[in-house]
């Protein structure tokens, strides 16, 4: 689900403490303009709703924080396992990064093999990104490696890479 202006930050996974802290885990290795960041939004029904902070510390892959709404670990139990939203414009990046929700939607076209298939999904290992990707209803993992990428265009939703020899048929010939 998607909502304009917003991307998927995380997920409330636990509690932390008796006075309503809360620990999120990212969804991405975002970079955040903290100084701009007062308040998440959960997603509550179809809609988010906004809750302001009064304290967060980033751990990556995990963050705690504290809302000014919720007090005690009761009020922190009700909005466990809810999916947290941020405004895109407190992401910092450079031209040539792209985060995960960015990706999703992309076609991919390779140098060789031309057009591939539509990412689906971006699956996160700790050694590093896999892209899913469809290509008539074959799914083919590609990793994320800026090897391959040659040139990635978000605004028409394409991205060029440049595969090894071989990793695409391994998915065709069967």
């Amino acid at each position: 689900m998607g909502f304009d202006g917003y991307f998927y930050f995380g997920k409330i996974t636990r509690t932390h403490g008796i006075k309503g802290h809360l620990i999120l885990y990212c969804a991405d290795d975002f970079n955040i303009n903290l100084k701009k960041l007062k308040s998440l939004f959960l997603l509550q029904g179809s809609e988010l709703k906004e809750f302001l902070l009064t304290e967060i510390n980033f751990t990556p892959p995990t963050c705690r924080f504290s809302l000014r709404e919720v007090t005690t670990m009761t009020m922190a139990e009700t909005v466990l396992k809810q999916e947290v939203y941020l405004p895109t414009n407190l992401l910092k990046k450079s031209a040539s990064e792209a985060y995960i929700h960015e990706m999703i939607g992309l076609t991919v076209i390779d140098k060789h093999k031309g057009a591939i298939g539509v990412i689906e999904n971006v699956l996160q290992f700790p050694q590093q990104k896999i892209a899913q990707i469809n290509f008539n209803s074959i799914e083919i993992l590609v990793p994320i490696n800026t090897h391959f990428i040659v040139s990635m265009d978000l605004e028409n939703k394409i991205l060029n890479v440049d595969l090894p020899e071989g990793l695409v048929d391994v998915y065709l010939e069967k």
